[in-house]
């Protein structure tokens, strides 16, 4: 019950006008990751705390091995499995899934998550 009330709390002072999914249901909350050249040290000490916390959200790994032409199909799943988080490394991974400043097309880019 704590937890609720602190998200409400969290979502209100953020501005938001609806909780996520998984804050108002026991749905697992669901985070997706992509990386540049794979996991760093830092991706996995995010990934490992949250995995100890009352959350235990489900994550989706992904890796672009340096490729950021292999975004698209990855952005359709995005797009097909609705995470509540995106997690991105790397300056182009952030730009190919949420495009750059002044240039974000909602066709190309996730503009609502």
């Amino acid at each position: 019950m704590q937890r609720r009330a602190i998200l409400k709390w969290a979502a209100c002072s953020a501005g938001l006008l609806t909780l996520p999914r998984w804050a108002v249901s026991r749905e697992r909350a669901k985070i997706y990751v992509i990386t540049y050249r794979g996991p760093t040290a830092a991706d996995q000490a995010f990934i490992a705390h949250l995995k100890n916390t009352d959350l235990a959200p489900e994550f989706l790994l992904r890796d672009v091995n340096q490729d950021v032409s292999r975004l698209p199909p990855l952005l359709e799943e995005i797009r097909t499995t609705k995470p509540d988080l995106i997690f991105t490394w790397g300056t182009n991974v952030t730009e190919g899934v949420v495009g750059r400043l002044g240039a974000v097309d909602p066709r190309a880019h996730i503009t609502d998550i």
